[in-house]
């Protein structure tokens, strides 16, 4: 069964439509310079001598701690976009009464795709709605 919704997922991400926004490539790490309370999210090249590109920068000044959880959440965000297009997916895979039933979750993960990919709500939606029936037309052409 993983096998078979990895598969789903990975055509729908590898569809005409490129699901996920352009970005630094993942993954983006926390370097910390305690001295300072600065906090930097950073993502290192393949290249080992090139030097690491600089993503966001969290100061502190805040409350204790809050400039720290920033940078971490940020250093995140590359891995809860891809979980949340996957998840996405496969909710688009479901009948529609289930979509029905279960439509705060579902428009939260389509929102937030959306955030993180600077795009409309309704254009994610329609991108993936029509990438997930091109796997299922796909699919039933090869049975």
């Amino acid at each position: 069964l993983t096998c078979q919704i990895s598969w789903h997922y990975d055509s729908v991400m590898h569809s005409e439509k490129q699901m996920t926004a352009h970005h630094t490539k993942a993954p983006w790490t926390v370097r910390i310079a305690k001295e300072d309370e600065e906090y930097e999210i950073v993502a290192y090249s393949d290249h080992h001598d090139e030097p690491p590109c600089n993503i966001a920068q969290c100061f502190g000044g805040m409350e204790d701690g809050v400039a720290e959880q920033n940078a971490y959440l940020i250093a995140a965000a590359p891995d809860g976009l891809k979980c949340a297009e996957y998840i996405y997916a496969l909710l688009l895979q479901r009948n529609d009464q289930w979509r029905i039933e279960n439509q705060k979750a579902y428009c939260m993960l389509r929102d937030f795709i959306a955030k993180a990919t600077a795009e409309e709500p309704e254009n994610v939606q329609n991108d993936f709605e029509d990438a997930v029936a091109g796997v299922k037309n796909e699919t039933a052409m090869q049975m």
